[in-house]
């Protein structure tokens, strides 16, 4: 597993020459192919896949329940999210918190990646994943811009709320990308000084993220603090 994280084929070739046990999965109930699609070697995860296909199990559930498409959005591996699907991956399935690869993506920042999965047009842009978050909240509560820009341009809802009732406002302001947060202002569609469940404005999750740029930027648009 190691060797497939680290990106080292001929200790991983040496291993299985030697026995090593593919099937396998660690505490996290990652398995092999999980750690590979971390690591970002296309050549073992191809090993993997035309020699292990009846011991590693593509669409495995890991850590959080992740599977290994979701593990390669996340850390930006274009190639291998094409070449696990070109294997046949699910790209349709969730997380245990209801995350699909899209919202993976948009966590990670990845923009080629996000641009490949919604070239597939089978995701509902606003799908509702953990905390009810879509992609475009993902993308603004990690503060990449450009990701978030994408999702905008492609039909992201910028109306609406999380579990917590956060409006996507709320969450750029923990996010600390000050681009969006002006965009999202130049929109005049938020009452900036709106609460969530807990009665925190977006005033207040700048202050306490210490984003001082973009506290005074809501202050100066009328942000209140209580």
């Amino acid at each position: 597993m190691l060797a497939a994280w680290k990106g080292h084929r001929e200790v991983l070739e040496f291993l299985l020459c030697e026995g090593a046990d593919v099937g396998l999965v660690d505490s996290r109930d990652d398995n092999i192919l999980h750690l590979a699609s971390v690591g970002g070697d296309g050549y073992i995860v191809n090993l993997i896949l035309c020699k292990y296909t009846t011991l590693v199990n593509i669409d495995g559930k890991g850590n959080y329940g992740k599977t290994p498409v979701m593990e390669a959005a996340y850390a930006g591996h274009l190639h291998l999210l094409q070449q696990l699907r070109s294997k046949g991956a699910d790209m349709s399935l969730v997380d245990d918190g209801g995350d699909n690869v899209l919202h993976w993506a948009c966590v990670g920042g990845h923009i080629e990646v996000v641009k490949y999965i919604l070239s597939m047009t089978c995701f509902d842009i606003n799908c509702r994943g953990v905390c009810e978050r879509t992609p475009l909240m993902e993308a603004a509560v990690h503060g990449h811009g450009e990701v978030f820009n994408i999702i905008v341009s492609k039909g992201g809802d910028l109306t609406l709320t999380d579990a917590k009732c956060r409006n996507i406002l709320h969450l750029a302001c923990r996010g600390g990308n000050v681009e969006i947060v002006k965009c999202l202002l130049s929109k005049n569609i938020f009452d900036i000084n709106s609460t969530d469940h807990f009665g925190n404005t977006a005033l207040m999750e700048a202050t306490a993220q210490r984003h001082r740029e973009m506290v005074n930027l809501l202050q100066n648009k009328g942000g209140k603090s209580r």
